[in-house]
């Protein structure tokens, strides 16, 4: 009897839940894309594309939902996906608006090679060319190329076109710091390469250890002559810590020029993004 009532109940489950599920209709596409629209719209850039590509299989004729699926992609920085997504339905729709997508991930992805391929080759308005130049030109960070091209996007249509434009003469006009020149800084005077870089704290941490390290050296050999272990000790702290200030120096220098290339790189990939 109570396997007749299992046998029963599942055979009734098996009937009512697909007349719910029928009822309520909550894969159809009209809700599919809610959905899929309000992962987007809040910015789940990953989960909208696992969404987009669900309908997208079950429903490959809405354009809309094809490009916001590559648009995810590109969002979440899925750049591998997103490529090979834009150039499937390019393919098959001869969309431009495909090929942009491909360009701008191309871009993102610092793939230089590809994005000057499509440009030169693909029938893209010339604003719009200039416009993906300039912004290649910019991540690639070439100062002279920046300033030289500047004309790209001289007559200015769009924001787009306007924020790159304050980016670049912003950028051209920042001052670097050379490695080379904090390092003959800070062997001439210990610490004084780091304050020029801007690392004041250590810039003085070094110049005082340096300076401490030599004096009790010099005590040391003052007192015991040149067979002072005590001097001998002192000078080989010393010349470590005059070597490291050299080195330090330098590399604080580097480490400067690539925070502002990482804070270009984050405003014009905004920008594309945008």
């Amino acid at each position: 009897m109570e396997n007749i009532l299992i046998t029963f109940f599942k055979i009734l489950f098996l009937i009512i839940v697909p007349l719910i599920l029928k009822s309520q209709d909550i894969f159809n596409l009209e809700n599919s894309e809610k959905y899929a629209n309000w992962l987007f719209e809040t910015k789940d850039y990953r989960l909208a594309s696992e969404e987009y590509e669900r309908i997208n299989f079950m429903h490959p004729e809405v354009k809309i939902n094809q490009i916001r699926l590559v648009q995810s992609y590109r969002l979440s920085k899925n750049y591998i996906s997103g490529i090979n997504k834009a150039k499937e339905y390019y393919t098959i729709s001869n969309d431009i608006v495909f090929l942009e997508e491909e360009l701008k991930m191309n871009l993102l992805a610092r793939q230089f090679h590809l994005s000057d391929s499509i440009l030169g080759l693909q029938p893209f308005p010339k604003n719009k060319k200039d416009f993906y130049k300039f912004a290649s030109l910019l991540l690639i960070d070439s100062k002279k190329l920046i300033v030289d091209n500047s004309v790209l996007v001289s007559n200015l249509n769009t924001k787009a076109e306007t924020e790159l434009l304050e980016t670049a003469i912003k950028y051209s006009l920042e001052k670097r710091k050379s490695p080379a020149l904090a390092s003959v800084m800070s062997a001439v005077i210990p610490g004084s390469g780091k304050i020029y870089v801007g690392d004041w704290k250590n810039g003085l941490m070094s110049f005082l250890y340096v300076a401490a390290t030599s004096f009790n050296a010099y005590r040391g050999f003052r007192k015991h002559g040149v067979n002072s272990g005590y001097g001998w000790v002192y000078s080989g702290l010393s010349f470590c810590f005059y070597a490291g200030n050299i080195w330090g120096s330098h590399k604080e220098a580097v480490n400067f020029n690539k925070r502002k290339k990482k804070i270009l790189e984050e405003k014009v990939d905004k920008i594309i993004n945008n």
